[in-house]
């Protein structure tokens, strides 16, 4: 009777491990904050050291931070692939160098990957190049007039302005 009664006991805390994994998930439950908004103003954190790992959406489109910069592959179907905080560079030897990046040039990234994205779809309108240059600030507005729709997760430092509802 002793042996049956550790064997549910196992069972039993098995069972409700389990239950924590799952509940608890891989953040695929992550908090998001929404934005909707005719004209937005965006930037990111000069000093957060972004990851290949970081996202968030716009639109229907995911934005991640994997940049494949050597190869300038902005856009991979319905993904707009920004820098990382840190370039793992290939040099001609074969060796690599590993680059930190700051935020503006990520900035720059996103820029660049909005123009890859409208040479498929004229989607998006890109206001004040200054900004972009002088304070890594990205002005957005959709073309056909709709809303930019921004899902960020809770945890990703993007500084969102909403300039126009």
């Amino acid at each position: 009777m002793n042996i049956e009664f550790n064997i549910k006991r196992k069972v039993a805390l098995t069972i409700f491990l389990f239950i924590i994994l799952v509940s608890c998930g891989d953040g695929s439950n992550e908090e998001y904050e929404i934005f909707n908004c005719k004209k937005i103003k965006i930037s990111f954190d000069l000093v957060y050291d972004y990851s290949k790992e970081d996202h968030f959406y716009l639109d229907d489109h995911i934005v991640t931070h994997d940049l494949d910069y050597q190869n300038r592959v902005f856009l991979k179907g319905n993904e707009l692939s920004i820098s990382p905080k840190v370039l793992d560079l290939k040099l001609v030897d074969g060796t690599s160098k590993i680059q930190p990046v700051s935020g503006f040039f990520i900035a720059e990234s996103f820029y660049l990957a909005l123009l890859e994205l409208n040479k498929r779809k004229n989607t998006y309108k890109i206001h004040s190049l200054p900004a972009l240059r002088a304070f890594g600030q990205i002005y957005l507005t959709r073309i056909d007039g709709k809303g930019v729709e921004l899902k960020i997760p809770k945890n990703y430092p993007l500084k969102i302005e909403v300039l126009d509802n």
